[in-house]
């Protein structure tokens, strides 16, 4: 995206590029140092944790794909300030092994600097997620 894009129209080209499964197109939606924490139990550290870069990003969605099939991905709520966006994300998901459905929110909390986002910090139900891969 440009450089002058709004905070807004770069988390959500960044939800559209990832709920169609583009990863390229996602991921030119970060910058090349992009911080991205995801909190979580240590049952999910597969998932969780905190990852630097494209690849760190790139490694962590690759985790998730190889152990859910997602259904859906939908933005519920995108709220910004300034270069902050806050934003909750309805998904639903298969565990690819137990065949247990996960149907969550994650709350986003996004800096974007210069159209590219710099910092992504996710919560989500993870007593949820732990008893999807039971």
């Amino acid at each position: 995206m440009a450089s002058n894009a709004t905070p807004k129209a770069v988390v959500e080209e960044m939800y559209r590029a990832y709920a169609a499964g583009d990863m390229d197109a996602a991921l030119a939606t970060f910058a090349p140092d992009v911080l991205h924490v995801a909190h979580a139990t240590n049952r999910n550290a597969a998932f969780c944790g905190t990852f630097t870069g494209h690849n760190g990003l790139l490694d962590r969605i690759q985790a998730i794909g190889a152990a859910f099939a997602f259904e859906s991905y939908v933005p519920r709520t995108i709220i910004v300030e300034g270069e902050r966006v806050a934003a909750m994300v309805d998904f639903a998901a298969v565990h690819r092994e137990t065949g247990a459905r996960f149907d969550s929110t994650i709350a986003h909390f996004i800096v974007v600097r210069d159209g590219k986002i710099v910092e992504l910090i996710e919560f989500f139900d993870t007593a949820m997620a732990e008893a999807s891969v039971r």
